[in-house]
């Protein structure tokens, strides 16, 4: 299935529900999507509801190429938070941990869960 996604605004955040199979030129778009939605919209953050996607994704080059445009957004988006709701399987937090760490490095504000909740309370926490 394609890769499909709707924005929806609220009053903290913009969220960004996906469905399909994705890879990494994919998840780089969708960087700057959230990205633009937040700007639009006048927020700063932005969650990533992906728990119904599959992620083509292996490799340590694809993963650094999607954090290194988080890095990016985080700088012009001055604050730009992201949180990302992936499946709760192995083989997807092991990429999301991977993400996590290298975006973090690079020096994005963006962090991965499995539960919309804790998400939630991370993207909306005071910070």
């Amino acid at each position: 299935m394609p890769l499909k996604f709707d924005i929806k605004v609220s009053d903290d955040y913009v969220t960004m529900r996906l469905a399909g199979a994705f890879d990494a030129d994919d998840a780089v778009g969708l960087v700057w999507k959230a990205w633009g939605a937040g700007k639009n919209l006048d927020s700063n953050r932005v969650l990533i509801d992906a728990r119904e996607t599959t992620l083509h994704a292996d490799s340590m080059a694809e993963i650094l190429k999607v954090a290194t445009e988080m890095a990016k957004v985080t700088q012009k988006g001055e604050g730009l938070r992201v949180a990302n709701v992936v499946p709760a399987d192995a083989e997807r937090i092991r990429k999301a941990e991977l993400l996590e760490s290298t975006a973090d490095m690079a020096g994005a504000d963006y962090r991965f869960f499995t539960e919309i909740d804790q998400a939630v309370a991370w993207l909306t926490r005071g910070e």
